[in-house]
């Protein structure tokens, strides 16, 4: 494994992450002003606003990997995940391989391993039987 590839690795989830958090941010704000509008006596609407945004946000870190292998940080950086069998990793690989980040202490283990093993591979990786490799 290329020493660098940890870095690549990273860069592209904080490149991921950046991206769902802005998203979150300017349409979750943009569509609480509509509903405001449009609804000036019903302010739920925003808390259903910012819930639907919220859910789409977690929906694409957890799916983020399922488009051919490559989420939007990954394409940036050079990187794909690929299945045992060498094809593009799948929606229901990628979701295998990020739902340990929303597990509470396991995270923390996730974050752990990545930095102190040799091999770069992460306990989601394991789970879904996948590897992360330069494109």
């Amino acid at each position: 494994m290329k020493s660098y590839l940890k870095g690549l690795r990273l860069a592209a989830f904080l490149i991921d992450s950046l991206f769902v958090t802005v998203f979150i941010l300017i349409l979750g704000n943009l569509s609480c002003a509509f509903f405001l509008k449009v609804f000036p006596k019903f302010p739920y609407a925003i808390y259903i606003s910012w819930a639907f945004f919220v859910i789409l946000g977690v929906g694409y870190i957890l799916f983020k990997d399922g488009f051919k292998g490559r989420s939007f940080g990954k394409r940036i950086m050079g990187l794909i995940v690929h299945q045992e069998n060498k094809l593009p990793c799948n929606f229901s690989n990628s979701f295998l391989r990020n739902f340990t980040l929303f597990l509470p202490i396991i995270n923390f283990y996730e974050f752990y391993l990545f930095l102190k093993k040799q091999n770069n591979q992460r306990l989601g990786e394991k789970i879904s039987k996948t590897k992360i490799e330069e494109t």
